[in-house]
């Protein structure tokens, strides 16, 4: 998210998490707007800032000022850095992004276990993210996930039954994080199309007892 006026929008659909990517290569960079505006987020969603193997104190710093629930780690951050940011900001949400492609070996998720809350999956691509397209998803099927986990990379309004579909073979499923294919623009998301996703979610909920 990055406009004020869309951001509000978005809000109004009271989506659990709201992600603000603080990454100088990103088209969605929150860098250089109003950065203030994030203040009118609702408290009942979290704000969610995005880094890229960004300086820790930098991290540290935007976290306490705009006052994020969480944070998205979408580069090669280490152990021991995920390590002090939950020694020096311990109430955080830590999010680590992991790129995924046909060999991926699961044994590097495990490194991270007792010191983030979830994981996300997304395609491994040439930009950090945003590339917009869907990895095999039973790659997730068949490794050991012990963390729950965001679904993440190519995800449009029509994926609710793949999205429900998923979550029946890979119970550690928590939430899908959708991007580009709800743009218009990058960073201008298309409400209405949020709005679909949302309810087919929430359709599929109700017919079945699960995402």
């Amino acid at each position: 998210m990055k406009h004020i006026h869309n951001i509000l929008q978005v809000a109004a659909l009271q989506p659990d998490y709201m992600g603000f990517i603080f990454y100088e290569k990103s088209q969605r960079n929150v860098y250089g707007t109003n950065i203030d505006d994030l203040n009118m987020v609702p408290s009942t969603i979290t704000k969610t800032a995005v880094f890229v193997n960004e300086p820790i104190q930098n991290v540290e710093n935007i976290v306490k000022k705009y006052d994020f629930g969480a944070v998205q780690l979408h580069g090669d951050e280490s152990t021991e850095y995920v390590q002090r940011i939950r020694t020096n900001l311990p109430l955080i949400t830590i999010i680590k992004t992991f790129g995924i492609y046909a060999s991926f070996d699961s044994a590097v998720i495990d490194k991270y276990a007792n010191i983030i809350d979830y994981l996300l999956f997304d395609t491994k691509g040439i930009y950090a993210g945003g590339n917009g397209k869907k990895f095999d998803w039973d790659i997730l099927c068949n490794i050991n996930i012990n963390i729950p986990y965001f679904i993440s990379g190519g995800i449009s309004a029509d994926d609710a039954p793949n999205i429900h579909a998923l979550k029946k073979k890979s119970h550690m499923l928590y939430a899908a994080d959708i991007n580009s294919m709800f743009e218009t623009d990058p960073g201008m998301k298309d409400v209405n199309m949020i709005n679909r996703f949302k309810t087919n979610l929430k359709n599929h909920y109700v017919n079945t007892g699960s995402i």
